[in-house]
């Protein structure tokens, strides 16, 4: 039982370090933008959102990067020895990520989750686990495998919305609350009985909201990718870049790869589901006797379906459709239909996101109603916007 009270309170700060040297199951996809950042340069990070907006005929101008160490200004406020090395500014996350790395070159774990959540919550864990006689770094040093790092690029994808923002505030308010919880306890967590174990272990595993103190406000953050070399060779991970107030800039990986993930996941799967609603629509249309020949696309916004027939009833299908499935009221989506089956469609979601079905894949050719696909490595380097011109091309 003392056992699984400590890892309750180490296993997600353990793991949120040896999740971050290395970037998650998917492809490592080319970035638009390679920016090497020397430790006596002035760092450049590419917002990906201002340089998607380019076309690709046209250079970026030398402004369209947003120069970091221009706007950095000191932190007026550092709660411990940690912070005081990361200076908070507009965008000044920078220096955070190459403390972070540095930390992992040089083997100072410790050090290291420092940059994932406040000192106070670090130190208390460490605190907690020396009562078991056990080394927390330690631990961590042990499942990390030591490599050299190098920064050569940071992109940053968007910013972090206001739910995930919250998110981590909650996260790391619940893990000081159940530091200091064992640590204020009224014995050592070495001395307690089995049930007062069990006793903390319910108050740790049940929190009210209302008992969680509010001590820790996350007020911005970015979603970035970062590309580095490791013992030489280009690697990418992904991150959640976020300053937390009165302690400055910190870092998450793991939250930012599950949401990542998750989202893509449910994309695909509302792709999935929505080609299943229409082939539902085009069965009973079948039915009633409609001509379904011909390949066409519908689209959320109308003004784009394409080379649909003349005698085809778009409110129709759209009336039978929405029978089968509830569509939000900002979902952008496109299907491509082929003499009444719909084999393919496109969902736009969660700002940059687009899931497919069939999954990961993008319009090839169509022929004589047979309507080929193509699996890429990453469907994040496509806008919808882009998938939805390369099915328009092929359709006829």
């Amino acid at each position: 039982m003392k056992k699984i009270i400590c890892g309750i309170m180490t296993m997600s700060l353990a793991c949120s370090l040896m999740t971050a040297c290395g970037k998650d199951d998917e492809t490592t996809k080319e970035t638009n933008t390679s920016i090497t950042l020397e430790a006596n340069e002035e760092i450049k990070v590419t917002d990906k959102k201002e340089a998607s907006t380019e076309t690709n005929d046209v250079k970026k101008d030398s402004d369209e990067s947003k120069t970091v160490s221009d706007t950095e200004k000191e932190s007026e406020n550092k709660s411990s020895e940690n912070t005081s090395e990361i200076e908070t500014n507009e965008k000044g996350f920078e220096k955070t990520l190459y403390a972070y790395f540095e930390a992992l070159n040089e083997s100072d774990y410790e050090k290291a989750l420092k940059y994932f959540y406040p000192a106070e919550i670090v130190d208390g864990l460490i605190e907690v686990s020396e009562i078991q006689n056990t080394d927390l770094t330690a631990l961590v040093a042990s499942d990390v495998e030591a490599k050299s790092y190098e920064i050569t690029d940071i992109e940053i994808e968007s910013e972090i919305p206001k739910d995930d923002l919250k998110e981590l505030s909650d996260t790391m308010n619940q893990m000081y609350y159940t530091v200091d919880t064992v640590k204020n306890y009224d014995k050592d967590i070495d001395s307690m009985s089995e049930e007062e174990l069990t006793e903390i272990q319910n108050k740790i595993m049940n929190i009210e909201e209302n008992e969680v103190e509010k001590k820790y406000t996350v007020t911005e953050g970015y979603d970035i990718t970062v590309n580095y070399l490791v013992d030489g060779e280009p690697d990418e991970d992904y991150f959640y870049v976020f300053n937390v107030e009165g302690d400055g800039w910190m870092l998450q990986n793991s939250m930012r790869k599950y949401i990542k993930n998750s989202r893509q996941s449910s994309a695909n799967a509302d792709s999935k589901t929505i080609i299943i609603a229409y082939n539902t629509a085009l069965t009973e249309l079948d039915e009633m006797g409609a001509n379904l020949s011909g390949t066409f696309i519908l689209c959320s916004d109308e003004s784009k379906n394409y080379n649909v027939p003349d005698d085809f009833s778009i409110d129709e299908i759209n009336e039978i459709v929405g029978y089968y499935y509830t569509f939000e009221e900002d979902c952008k989506y496109f299907v491509i239909i082929s003499n009444g089956v719909c084999h393919y469609c496109a969902v736009s979601a969660f700002e940059d996101t687009v899931g497919t079905y069939p999954v990961s894949a993008i319009p090839k050719s169509c022929n004589q109603g047979t309507l080929e696909t193509e699996e890429v490595p990453d469907i994040s380097d496509y806008t919808f916007d882009e998938i939805y011109e390369t099915a328009k091309n092929i359709v006829k």
